[in-house]
């Protein structure tokens, strides 16, 4: 069970001290792993009073007595599942496919700015490089990646294997 696997962390690591400090920051967030492996809403600890944390640690280590962290622990998931449903909402969906296709979209792009490629030239490019590589939905990784490239600036070449040289020549040469 995820929750007594995340319990279970929160609790020991804290009272092992291991760490000369931060034993109960190691707890918090190791006590996530859990959630992150079965793909649940983490523990995120925000809005939690530090005075009720500690009073339900010291309740564990002074008295052996789970019940206040079992209280805190249940309250604190619970207000983290709400706020993880907002935080979720406002970046909105995943794009797979962006994903997936991430390192061949870099490598194009790198490719395009090298070889001075702009507008129809750079399209062909990118759908020969399609058709190189099997990526089988063409028009969209083609679309996706024009749009990098036309939003593209010095602080994002970083991935792109390209110097910042050739991305101004690149820049210079665009119609």
């Amino acid at each position: 069970d995820p929750f007594e696997q995340s319990f279970f962390l929160l609790v020991h690591l804290s009272y092992l001290q291991a760490f000369e400090d931060v034993n109960k920051r190691t707890s918090r967030l190791s006590c996530n792993i859990p959630f992150i492996k079965e793909n649940l809403c983490p523990l995120s600890f925000t809005d939690v009073s530090r005075d009720d944390y500690n009073a339900a640690l010291l309740a564990i280590y002074e008295k052996n007595n789970v019940d206040p962290m079992l209280e805190f622990y249940a309250w604190a998931y619970l207000r983290s599942c709400e706020q993880y449903g907002v935080v979720k909402k406002s970046l909105g969906e995943i794009d797979v496919f962006r994903i997936q296709y991430r390192r061949q979209r870099k490598e194009v792009m790198g490719l395009v700015v090298v070889n001075g490629l702009h507008d129809q030239l750079a399209e062909g490019y990118i759908e020969d490089f399609c058709r190189q590589n099997g990526i089988a939905e063409t028009a969209k990784f083609t679309a996706m990646t024009l749009t990098d490239l036309s939003t593209l600036h010095a602080g994002a070449i970083i991935g792109l294997g390209i110097t910042e040289a050739q991305f101004e020549a690149w820049l210079s040469c665009k119609p």
